[in-house]
């Protein structure tokens, strides 16, 4: 077969045949003298090659999306070592302990209360509740970002 009738059947240029024959996948004819070209060879060559290149672009592309996976995984460890994120078992750890403080105080309000509240009318009774609820709810919000270093939560890692 000629390299023009195998350009025009691979739907390449004329250069690009040749480029092929020197990259020895498009396989010519020695015996003939007008350069003819194997076209069973050739043909099995070329998309031999397509496939390789095709491979080649996905392997490319899964290096990209590791080497993206790494970038996030250094940025989140950046981000824990600067202290504005913390493991969720720490951030877990901390805040059943203030829970448990919260329940704690809660229910020891009966008793810090009642002597305070003898005597007292309705609204009074209302209002140093309120007031002790408002305290220690105070204290719940007004956590600190400390409060989440691993080295302050015991049994985390």
């Amino acid at each position: 077969m000629t390299q023009s009738a195998l350009a025009r059947a691979l739907n390449l240029s004329p250069p690009r045949i040749h480029q092929l024959i020197e990259e020895e996948i498009v396989v010519r004819d020695e015996k003939d003298p007008s350069g003819g070209v194997y076209l069973y060879q050739s043909v099995v060559n070329y998309l031999q090659s397509k496939q390789s290149r095709s491979e080649d672009a996905n392997f490319f592309r899964e290096k990209a999306l590791h080497e993206k996976v790494k970038r996030q995984i250094a940025e989140l460890k950046l981000e824990r070592e600067q202290g504005r994120l913390y493991d969720a078992a720490t951030v877990e750890a901390v805040m059943i302990e203030q829970l448990v403080g919260l329940r704690t105080h809660l229910l020891a309000l009966g008793n810090k209360l009642s002597p305070m509240l003898e005597g007292k009318s309705k609204g009074e009774i209302a209002d140093i509740i309120n007031r002790e609820i408002e305290e220690k709810l105070r204290e719940l919000s007004s956590y600190k970002p400390e409060l989440f270093a691993d080295e302050n939560v015991e049994g985390t890692a």
